[in-house]
């Protein structure tokens, strides 16, 4: 299935670049904080602009769709694993149905991309809206 993951591949092309996830790491797309959703040029975080890493926890600029052998329940799993690992859900206190929701919001994000890119598009981010990288098939 297509997925995306933290690439290097154009990375640093922009001022604005930068990586610190794990290269081929799955990644997701997390709501953007309140100041890059004021300000998604420079005035927060980054993280309106970026993707994370489900291992490292880490963000990136840049992420590849790819192809893996991976099926929808896998990837499920690795975005509700690092929810947990990353605080997001507590086992013990997070109900089914929030966590549920969260895992899903995050599935949609993701598999949103995929579905509109090809494999080996690099893309980048600006708020909601993702496009193609300079460099990529697509770009």
């Amino acid at each position: 299935m297509l997925v995306l993951v933290a690439t290097r591949k154009t990375n640093g092309a922009l001022p604005d670049d930068f990586d610190h996830c794990v290269e081929g790491e799955l990644v997701t797309i997390d709501e953007p904080c309140d100041d890059d959703l004021r300000d998604p040029d420079g005035g927060g975080c980054g993280c309106g602009r970026s993707f994370s890493g489900l291992h490292s926890h880490r963000a990136t600029t840049t992420a590849a769709v790819v192809e893996r052998d991976l099926s929808e329940a896998d990837v499920r799993e690795a975005i509700r694993s690092s929810l947990v690992d990353g605080g997001w859900i507590y086992p013990d206190r997070t109900t089914r149905e929030l966590a549920e929701e969260l895992v899903e919001s995050a599935w949609v994000r993701v598999h949103a991309v995929t579905e509109h890119f090809p494999a080996g598009t690099v893309v980048g981010r600006r708020l909601e809206r993702i496009f193609p990288r300079l460099g990529g098939p697509a770009g």
